[in-house]
């Protein structure tokens, strides 16, 4: 009786550290989603210290912690017309790019080779971030810090500016548009302790152009008493400061979001770019970059 007591308090008390990694890991991604949303853009992974902060190890990775293994699972959330949150497979859904489905799951091998786990799940959600948005450009170019809602830095002269609520490629003669044009816009300051999470727009693009397109790309910047720092040193793309010419954000349907390489700028500014085919021009109506105070 004795060695079976002892048996039942060591299960008991395995279960009971496997319970706590488990929340402790929960607990650790709402620390990781309040520092920076856009890191909450794995599958799967272990956790890490680095510099006294948790992060994610890595994609497809899980933490050894004595005998115990944890991975953090994440996934994304869908929701009805109701706003019910339902599965990926349900009819006409949305995903809800505001929140993320978490599970800790800590596992660990009995004194008799058995497998056992633990599990914890719930939703995090990134309700409490800000946006920028900007939807019109008629004030002109010349404002080089955000502060008019309808101004922007600079654009090239194949931009059509002058009609509110819209963007578009200029009509240069005998019913031919550019090919190409872009606009930079004013620098944003997202705040002390800021970084942005995620970039979207709306706008449409001519179904009867295969080349029509709306790219935007990001560049961002320390803050220097007040004012921007040194600037990314390229315009940027979902792939951070080491893409290339082809790496830019171009889905208006779902938020995408922006690299981690971003993280520690306050600033911000965006370049739009849209493509034609000289008949047909896409229209820019609004863009939104959201961010974390």
């Amino acid at each position: 009786m004795a060695l079976g007591s002892l048996a039942l308090a060591t299960s008991t008390s395995k279960h009971s550290k496997a319970e706590f990694l488990a929340q402790e890991g929960m607990e650790i991604v709402n620390v990781i989603k309040s520092r920076a949303w856009n890191e909450l853009n794995i599958n799967q992974s272990g956790l890490q210290i680095i510099d006294n902060e948790w992060y994610f190890a890595g994609e497809g990775t899980s933490e050894q912690i004595g005998e115990y293994s944890r991975t953090i699972f994440l996934s994304d959330v869908f929701r009805d017309e109701n706003y019910n949150i339902v599965p990926s497979t349900s009819p006409q859904i949305i995903l809800d790019t505001f929140s993320k489905k978490v599970k800790a799951k800590v596992t660990w091998t009995s004194a008799r080779n058995a497998q056992n786990y633990i599990s914890y799940q719930s939703i995090v959600s990134n309700w409490d971030s800000l946006d920028w948005t900007q939807n019109d450009w008629s004030g002109g170019n010349g404002q080089s810090i955000w502060s008019i809602t309808d101004r922007y830095d600079s654009q090239d002269s194949n931009m059509e500016t002058g009609v509110t609520g819209q963007l578009t490629l200029v009509d240069i003669g005998s019913s031919t548009l550019a090919n190409i044009a872009y606009l930079d816009s004013s620098a944003f300051d997202m705040g002390e302790y800021s970084q942005a999470n995620s970039i979207y727009w709306t706008g449409s693009i001519p179904n009867a152009c295969s080349v029509c397109e709306i790219q935007i790309r990001i560049k961002t910047a320390p803050d220097n008493a007040g004012s921007p720092g040194t600037w990314s040193s390229t315009w940027c793309g979902p792939n951070g400061e080491n893409g290339d010419s082809l790496d830019y954000y171009s889905s208006s349907s779902t938020k995408e979001l922006i690299h981690t390489d971003h993280n520690e700028d306050r600033w911000i500014k965006y370049r739009i770019t849209l493509l034609g085919d000289s008949i047909d021009t896409p229209i820019l109506e609004s863009i939104t970059i959201n961010y974390k105070q």
